[in-house]
Formats: structure tokens, C-alpha cells, sequence
């Protein structure tokens, strides 16, 4: 029996994306033969020997098919006729009502009704956490388990340091957020928080906003911004990037900073944490499971949200307390107690 997985997207530095490179792994520790299929080619070719394309995929009534699931999915009824037994991983559809395209409103829409509709064609579900599985439980999925099968806490000796990035922002205290960018994460706000900082004569600040351009209007609103606030130099919008330099950029900051207002479960925030880096994250989603208690806030007003990351800037003390706090939170989600975890579901249900 191969249990193989399937994502209709497939990116280099792509939280869902890393979180089934992982899986695989973990399978293959546990003697799984698996595959992962996506629906077309992807074109980065770091990324080719990872996967096959769907029109490869071969079903088989004795294998078992994992689905990772998003959003609206055009290929979603070829992969709920085919004969293998199928388990769902949901990460979170964000609501629509976030979005003002049309093109990203249809596809949230499609999404959960694609979810709503197909709880009878999977043998068992899996959720990032307990906030998306309760819309699993409230569609009637069965065999309801939550893994946050995404973060790879070991150390990544493939991984190398963009020397230049380290040189160029080495002097300034650095604030990161990584995420896509469109309108839900909220990177506008961030901006916001410069600016507040820079009113109080905090110069010496950068902000890191990192990710890929999901929505090109957004995309563009915050460059003009930033612009019309004068924090050209010190908003630093980099678009996608690569593993190495993302990992170069988590190595650079200095507080990772979070006011998105919806997140189904917020990978990057445990990739900080695991850089041991302070985290304040507003408490949205699932947040509150995937921080913890230490460094949620409860507000989003810049100059609140201002004073909180003054404190991490200047007094050692909260600093230190964050950082020692939220890392002890980390074994919740260290790669053996996670494999355990996959491997008593897996006997559960098979």
C-alpha cells in the first residue's frame, strides 16, 4: 500500500508546500512508499524532483490518497472519483468577505462548498488545529484528528546564508513578517507601526514584509504606502524568495510582528520561534494554539501595537521571557512527537 498526497499548488518556501515535503518524510520513516502529485508543473526546477503532475496519477483502490485542502479547486471531482481511500488535510479556506476581487471571492466560495458537499468521500480528516477542525466536525467529516503536520523544528543543514543580507541589515533592529501578501494578512498595519515608531523617534527600524504577491493591487498599495509615509528605506518588501534567503531573513530579525486577521493555523510564526526569535502576534484564528499565551495581543491600534514592540526593543528582561517562554511551547510541535502522532492516526485507520 503507498499512500501518496496531493496539493493543487506546489511552491518553493510555501508553508503548505514545506508541510508536505514533510510528511513525506515522516511516511518514509515509517516505511510508506509515497508520491506527491500536484495539479500542473510547477517552474521552479529546485522543485521537479519533488513531484508528479496529476495527469501521472494512477489510482488504486488499495492505496490511500491525502488531500490538502485550501481553497476552490478545479481539478476537486477528478480527485473525489478516483478509487483510493482519501484523507483530508483542511488548512483553512480565509472567508471571502477579505477579498475585494471577485476572482479570490468565487474561489474561497468554491472552496467550502467543495468542503461542505464531499465529507462523505473521506475515509478521515486531519487539521492544522482545533479552529479549522471545527468546520470539518460542523460539515460531518469522521475519523476528525488534529496534526499540525507543517513545521520542521530540526536543523536544515541543506540551508545557506545570504551573506549579503546579513551584512546589509545588520545594524538595525528588524522587524519580519512572512506570508503571502493580500489583503487578510493586514501588512498595511505593520506599516502603520513604523510609522507610529518613527513619530516617537525610533529611526534605527526596519520592516521585513516577505512573501509572495497573491494580490497585485495590495501588492502595489503597500510600495505607495510606504512611500506616502516616507518609509521608503524603511519598509523592505521583498516578493518571494528562496529558501536560503528566507531563512537569511528570520537569521536578521529581531521581533517577529503578526497583525494578520485571519490565519488558519501561521507556520511562520513557529519558524521564529524555532530561530528564537520574540514574537507578538495579534490573536486571530488559530493563534492562540500555535503561539501560545506569551505574545498575543488583543489589539491592533498602531500606537498600542507600537509601545508593545518598544518593550521588546528595550527591555531585556520581557525580551528574554518571550523568547524562553514561547521555545518551551515549541514541543508541542518537535518533528518525533509529531511522526508519533501520524503514525497512531495512521494505525487508527487503516
Amino acid at each position: 500500500m503507498k499512500i501518496n498526497q496531493y496539493s493543487q499548488f506546489f511552491g518553493e518556501g510555501d508553508g503548505i508546500s514545506r508541510g508536505i515535503i514533510l510528511i513525506k518524510q515522516m511516511l518514509n520513516e515509517l516505511k510508506y512508499e509515497s508520491d506527491i502529485y500536484i495539479s500542473q508543473k510547477h517552474s521552479s526546477i529546485s522543485l521537479n524532483n519533488y513531484y508528479h503532475c496529476l495527469d501521472d496519477f494512477k489510482d488504486d483502490s488499495s492505496n490511500i490518497l491525502i488531500y490538502h485542502f485550501s481553497i476552490g479547486n478545479k481539478f476537486h471531482e477528478q480527485i473525489m472519483n478516483t478509487k483510493d481511500k482519501k484523507i483530508i488535510v483542511y488548512h483553512n479556506i480565509t472567508p471571502a468577505h477579505f477579498f475585494d476581487s471577485a476572482v479570490f471571492k468565487d474561489r474561497c466560495n468554491l472552496g467550502r462548498k467543495q468542503l461542505k458537499e464531499s465529507s462523505d468521500k473521506f475515509i478521515a480528516a486531519i487539521s492544522d488545529s482545533s479552529y479549522n477542525e471545527k468546520e470539518l466536525l460542523l460539515y460531518g467529516y469522521k475519523n476528525s484528528f488534529v496534526l499540525p503536520l507543517l513545521v520542521d523544528s530540526r536543523k536544515k543543514p541543506d540551508i545557506k546564508i545570504n551573506h549579503k543580507i546579513i551584512k546589509k541589515h545588520s545594524s538595525t533592529f528588524n522587524i519580519l513578517f512572512v506570508g503571502r501578501i493580500i489583503q487578510n494578512k493586514a501588512q498595511h498595519q505593520l506599516i502603520d507601526v513604523i510609522y507610529e515608531l518613527k513619530k516617537r523617534n525610533i529611526t534605527n527600524i526596519k520592516l521585513f514584509i516577505v512573501g509572495k504577491n497573491y494580490y497585485s493591487d495590495y501588492f502595489n498599495f503597500l510600495f505607495q504606502y510606504s512611500k506616502n509615509l516616507g518609509l521608503e528605506k524603511n519598509v523592505i518588501i521583498t516578493g518571494a524568495v528562496n529558501e536560503n534567503d528566507l531563512y537569511s531573513y528570520y537569521k536578521i530579525a529581531n521581533l517577529y510582528l503578526s497583525l494578520s486577521e485571519h490565519e488558519g493555523f501561521g507556520m511562520p510564526i513557529l519558524e521564529a520561534i524555532n530561530q528564537k526569535i520574540p514574537v507578538l502576534s495579534y490573536a486571530c484564528g488559530s493563534i492562540p494554539t500555535t503561539l501560545g499565551k506569551k505574545g498575543l495581543i488583543n489589539f491592533k491600534a498602531a500606537d498600542k501595537v507600537s509601545k508593545k514592540v518598544k518593550k521588546v526593543m528595550f527591555d531585556k528582561k520581557y525580551r528574554d521571557d518571550l523568547v524562553k517562554k514561547q521555545h518551551k511551547h515549541l514541543k508541542n510541535f518537535e518533528y518525533n512527537h509529531l511522526k508519533k502522532s501520524l503514525k497512531n492516526f495512521l494505525d487508527k485507520i487503516i
